[in-house]
């Protein structure tokens, strides 16, 4: 079990009378990309910050790459990286100086060398001395995916990672990414941009209402709901049982 990257196991949170998490429980395998879907108000933001360390399971455990996030916290914290939804970085600083800075914590070897490879590699490189805090959305977003780069761990969390990103960016994320797991590390991507999970994930896991709803490849979901040819779009509406809502019904009320 030591070299699973990620092991949840019976995984509860509840907050007052809300339960955001029912005894969920899932692993991600070494070299895997794993995708996690569900609505706004599905649990998927309390199982990240679970995950991540910033809050505590009322039932269940978290172990990362081994290693028990309730027993050793700082050892598990060092067997991932995390990019959040929200990039904030340290606006005052140069790329440069931050990845030399994200380098030291993580005890990185040859943090000059690395920084100015990712930087070129990522369309940084005559950026890579001005402060993030005046970059776009885009490039603040490709320096914290330097950083996640940078550290190196056995797993990545990313949470929304095309947010803020123009198409070649986002054909760049997917093929790093893609180049990532077939080096033997893994991602647990959490994402509502449902064609860019379908073409990163060999698997995928659905929470509903705090539940895991299903968890599998997309040929097993798919056989799961009877229906071969179906995309991830349809397969995560067949399996939470939502509908969408008739856009002809309401544009005919709203412009009658």
């Amino acid at each position: 079990m030591d070299n699973v990257p990620l092991q949840l196991n019976g995984i509860s949170k509840s907050f007052g009378a809300c339960q955001a998490l029912r005894d969920v429980s899932l692993q991600v395998q070494p070299g895997e990309a794993f995708g996690l879907l569900g609505a706004n108000g599905s649990g998927k933001t309390t199982l990240n910050r679970i995950v991540i360390g910033l809050l505590q399971p009322d039932a269940g455990e978290v172990r990362l790459g081994g290693v028990s996030m309730r027993e050793d916290p700082v050892g598990a914290r060092r067997q991932l990286s995390y990019l959040p939804e929200s990039t904030s970085l340290f606006p005052e600083l140069s790329a440069v100086e931050l990845l030399d800075f994200v380098g030291g914590l993580r005890g990185v070897a040859r943090v000059s060398a690395k920084t100015a490879h990712l930087l070129e590699h990522l369309g940084l490189g005559d950026d890579g001395q001005r402060a993030v805090g005046s970059y776009s959305t885009g490039m603040r977003r490709k320096t914290a995916l330097a950083c996640c780069l940078l550290a190196d761990a056995p797993l990545m969390l990313l949470d929304e990672p095309t947010s803020g990103l123009d198409p070649p960016s986002i054909t760049l994320f997917r093929s790093i990414l893609q180049e990532w797991t077939e080096r033997g590390r893994s991602l647990l991507i959490s994402s509502h941009i449902l064609e860019f999970i379908e073409k990163t994930c060999q698997r995928v896991a659905i929470l509903h209402r705090g539940s895991l709803l299903a968890c599998g490849s997309l040929d097993a979901l798919r056989e799961q709901i009877g229906q071969p040819e179906a995309d991830l779009e349809r397969i995560y509406l067949e399996i939470t049982g939502q509908k969408t809502a008739s856009a002809s019904a309401l544009l005919d009320d709203l412009m009658a």
